[in-house]
């Protein structure tokens, strides 16, 4: 009998799976065993034997006790060059960087505390000198110069992020190899591994969890971008000194002396420092005008270090977190580093790349929740001008995308409590932006208005029953109420009381907004009717009337009625038909009252003056003009039950006796 042939492809990544999730049951005793195994079969001059290696090592390798072997691995690591290389081994020192900011993982102690179940009663184990596991005291953890990184260290994985970034530098290219020059040279099987993560989500990772109060702290900072280091003074020309590491160059044209460390770090922290100085130099490639291949890697890189910033934040308010309180985030590092992030998102706004801008506007959004008071002033600052005049739309598309960014910032008030007040100016000033030549533009100004319309509900503060009967079709548009300014800080009762002012005129907003899509129904095409925007535009209204009040809902129920009932188009009978399901979701007990008995009669008074008599064997013909009233009808009675079922079940004794 033949034996069953199982395919080889999927094997490898089978294995390697096992082998990394029962890494955490390996003693940290066999560290030596291991190395004894693994490291003969590196040949330096061979690239598949160097990665095969690297991934037994960095996959069997106990994670808990790094301190033995971490520096052979940096010194093995500097002799490589390699892209595919150094994506498995910045993935790894992300993951020892985040697990040891609890000190008491790699605790030598433990080492004997630990049974050994795994060793034989005759096994000979080689037994090296253990001069890196002595230690005098309380264990304090693996915290060297910066984070568990000695500074010779962090240099060269800062010099690894420098070159991941592909931007034009002169030098960059040399630190690493591009990866399709390792994918030339792979072999096939060592391609079924499995790929490591990201190696930008990696890298800030790596940064995030080596940020602590390791130094002294510079000033803060009231620039956007914090620089001001104290260095000595220095000619205008550097020279490379002969012991400087490749950052030492690299950095010299922040100012840093020949070979000599800032004395000062901001906020005390060394990783956030080096962050900042890596990204400082880069501002120029944010810019629209200097965007390339580099554009993406930047953004997606910025945008990974606020989340993971984010995510240890909150880690350590837990109540069983690990990290002591002096390694801990502080509050002056996220300030920091919302400052130094804020400038390079905001130019990146205007990038031309979908991809890239999709970064941008989740790194404002994790940094309006982060620091509100930093991120949504600049960008108010920034709508204003650039959507009163919304000729411009260069400016126009990318100012709304970084208002929808910081949506949370303005309609949440447990984020932001003086965000609410610019709801409202924003809304008014954003009203323009439905128009029916510019689709681009009306999409992503619909886009920011459900984001915000869905956050929040609409009343009458201060109106008047009779008031809201008033309003029509031929309503003068609100007037735009100014950015409220900022006061500085205010009591949560005075906060109150300009909101209050503010949204007294929400309901000529909500007038204003319903008039702005009739008058875009009203100008649709009669053979391309704007599908597209149509869905946009009555999704905004959909959402709109789900948070109105009874009596707003019944102002716009009624706007909407009366164009419905005056108006007939025999190219907008979806349209139609999508506007008024959209209001009848918000209450359609109200709509159906409304619409029933006007399209059931009207349907009646067609039929009856011969209304679609006429026969036709043709499929695709074009509507008969005389049936225009008929279909329009129709088209209403469809959107007008395309609601709740109760609310139609009610009313159907109605259609039926009809």
């Amino acid at each position: 009998m033949k034996s069953r042939q199982v395919t080889m492809s999927a094997i490898p990544n089978i294995m390697c799976t096992i082998a990394n999730s029962v890494r955490r049951f390996f003693h940290p005793a066999a560290i030596d065993e291991m190395l004894s195994t693994f490291v003969p079969l590196i040949d330096g001059t061979d690239l598949n034997s160097l990665l095969s290696t690297q991934y037994y090592l960095l996959t069997f390798l106990p994670q808990s006790h790094p301190q033995s072997y971490l520096p052979f691995l940096f010194r093995l690591w500097e002799s490589v060059n390699s892209w595919a290389y150094d994506n498995r081994m910045i993935e790894f020192l992300a993951d020892i960087a985040k697990m040891h900011v609890n000190p008491r993982l790699s605790d030598p102690a433990t080492i004997d505390e630990i049974p050994d179940d795994a060793r034989s009663e005759d096994e000979k184990r080689p037994n090296w000198r253990k001069d890196d596991l002595k230690f005098e005291g309380q264990w304090g953890g693996l915290y060297r110069d910066v984070g568990i990184f000695t500074t010779h260290e962090w240099d060269y994985i800062m010099c690894k992020c420098l070159a991941t970034m592909a931007i034009t530098l002169a030098d960059a290219g040399s630190l690493t190899t591009g990866c399709e020059v390792d994918t030339n040279k792979i072999s096939p099987l060592l391609e079924q591994l499995p790929e490591p993560e990201s190696r930008l989500l990696t890298l800030a990772r790596l940064i995030v969890y080596s940020m602590a109060q390791d130094g002294p702290h510079t000033p803060s900072s009231n620039s956007d971008t914090p620089l001001s280091m104290p260095t000595p003074p220095r000619s205008s020309t550097h020279r490379a000194h002969p012991h400087e590491s490749p950052a030492d160059y690299l950095y010299a044209s922040l100012g840093k002396g020949e070979g000599l460390k800032p004395q000062a770090y901001i906020a005390g922290s060394k990783a956030l420092n080096s962050l900042v100085k890596l990204i400082a130099p880069c501002e120029n490639f944010f810019h629209p005008t200097n965007a390339g291949s580099w554009t993406t890697s930047l953004s997606q890189f910025i945008m990974h270090v606020v989340q993971e910033f984010q995510i240890r934040w909150h880690e350590e308010l837990r109540p069983d977190c690990m990290t002591p309180l002096n390694r801990r985030l502080t509050g002056d590092m996220k300030r920091e580093l919302v400052k130094s992030l804020r400038t390079v998102a905001l130019l990146g706004i205007f990038c031309d790349e979908e991809t890239a801008v999709g970064y941008i506007k989740e790194c404002l959004r994790t940094m309006s929740i982060m620091e509100p008071e930093l991120i949504l002033h600049p960008v108010l600052e920034r709508a204003v001008p650039s959507l009163s005049s919304l000729t411009e739309a260069d400016r126009t598309i990318p100012i709304t995308k970084a208002l929808h960014a910081v949506t949370d910032s303005m309609a949440c008030r447990k984020v932001y409590y003086p965000g609410a007040k610019h709801i409202l100016p924003i809304l008014e000033l954003l009203l323009p932006g439905i128009d029916l030549n510019d689709s681009e533009k009306t999409l992503a100004t619909t886009a920011l208005l459900h984001n915000i319309v869905q956050r929040i509900a609409f009343g009458e503060l201060q109106q008047c029953p009779d008031v809201l009967d008033n309003v029509g079709l031929q309503s003068t548009h609100p007037t735009r109420k100014a950015i409220p300014e900022d006061f500085g800080k205010l009591t949560e009762e005075d906060e109150d009381a300009i909101l209050g002012n503010v949204w007294s005129e929400a309901t000529d907003w909500v007038a204003a907004f319903v008039r702005r899509v009739i008058l875009l129904f009203e100008n649709l095409p009669e053979n391309d009717p704007e599908d597209e925007l149509v869905r946009a535009v009555c999704g905004v209204l959909q959402e709109i009337c789900l948070h109105l009040s009874d009596p707003l809902y019944d102002m716009v129920l009624r706007m909407i009625f009366d164009y419905a009932s005056t108006s007939t188009a025999s190219g907008s009978l979806n349209a139609i038909a999508r506007l008024v399901k959209s209001v009848t979701i918000g209450n359609a007990k109200k709509a159906l009252a409304k619409f029933l008995p006007f399209c059931i009669r009207n349907i009646h008074s067609e039929l009856k003056r011969g209304a679609s008599s006429t026969r036709t064997t043709s499929t695709g013909s074009t509507p008969i003009l005389s049936d225009t009233t008929l279909h329009w009808n129709l088209a209403l009675l469809q959107g007008a039950l395309s609601a709740d079922g109760h609310a139609v079940g009610t009313s159907s004794s109605t259609c039926f006796r009809s």
